[in-house]
């Protein structure tokens, strides 16, 4: 299911799919839900705030600003 990123990050899909494969194979509703989303907010959030914590640090060391324009031919012989 994960393979046709429909949605960005498979919002939606995943959820729907793993909730109802787990439900086919005798899981209860509620249980199976629950267990789903608390999966897919532990492999979202964590890889998330790190990402943005990482573009923060980044930005404020200035390593995300974009470098001078090279210009053709004129590098170091």
């Amino acid at each position: 299911i994960g393979a046709f990123p429909i949605t960005p990050g498979g919002i939606g899909v995943i959820e729907l799919g793993l909730t109802g494969a787990l439900i086919g194979f005798g899981g209860h509703r509620a249980s199976v839900v629950a267990a789903v989303l608390v999966y897919r907010f532990l492999t979202t959030v964590p890889t998330l705030t790190l990402g943005l914590a990482a573009a923060f640090t980044w930005r404020r060391q200035g390593r995300l600003e974009p470098g001078p324009a090279e210009v053709p031919g004129s590098a170091a012989r």
